[in-house]
């Protein structure tokens, strides 16, 4: 009995010391290299009360920088400008927006893969959408958040996807936005 008894309390800690995980988390083959380089074809379409004050406007390029820290989480930073056509005064508004992204990775099948997270935005309303910017003296910098999912595609040195975003501005409620785009990455590593 009292053999037993040690048996019973000491099984724990004898399978803990025999038992070694098949697959451990560090071994995981991450196929994304470590930065790319990224420029995105974008369309822009206002949601919500942004629909009584524009129009969807020209598409535009983003450029963007992105790293991935692991096979499960990435990071990005990117500017371009979000055009829209105010109904007001029948001409372009644009804004310049530098966003902060990150992001967590789902395989689908490999080479495709699904990423899904959030956006900071930074925008600063213009009158056009090239450079050197013209401020829009009618509406505010806003900062804005969004959430973002894209279908990713990894061809050796390149990623190419498709991203759907919704986002907002926080200062009104004129700056919504529904953003689609089509994008190509290069790895610089």
């Amino acid at each position: 009995m009292t053999s037993l008894v040690f048996v019973l309390l000491l099984l724990p800690e004898i399978l803990k010391a025999n038992i070694e995980p098949v697959f451990k988390e560090s071994d995981a083959i991450n196929p994304f290299s470590k930065d790319y380089i990224t420029t995105e074809y974008t369309a822009n379409y206002p949601t919500g009360n942004g629909n009584e004050y524009f129009d969807t406007g020209f598409r535009k390029l983003i450029f963007g920088y992105t790293h991935f820290l692991s096979e499960k989480w990435g990071v990005g930073l990117s500017i371009g400008f979000k055009s829209f056509k105010r109904k007001d005064i029948d001409r372009e508004f644009a804004l310049l927006s530098l966003s902060n992204e990150s992001f967590y990775i789902t395989r689908l099948y490999h080479p495709v893969y699904f990423l899904i997270g959030t956006k900071l935005l930074y925008m600063t309303p213009n009158q056009r959408s090239k450079l050197p910017p013209l401020r829009d003296p009618d509406y505010e910098t806003e900062i804005g958040a969004g959430v973002s999912a894209k279908l990713c595609y990894i061809d050796k040195s390149w990623l190419y996807w498709l991203r759907v975003d919704r986002w907002r501005g926080t200062k009104t409620n004129r700056l919504h936005g529904f953003e689609v785009g089509l994008g190509i990455s290069y790895a610089v590593d």
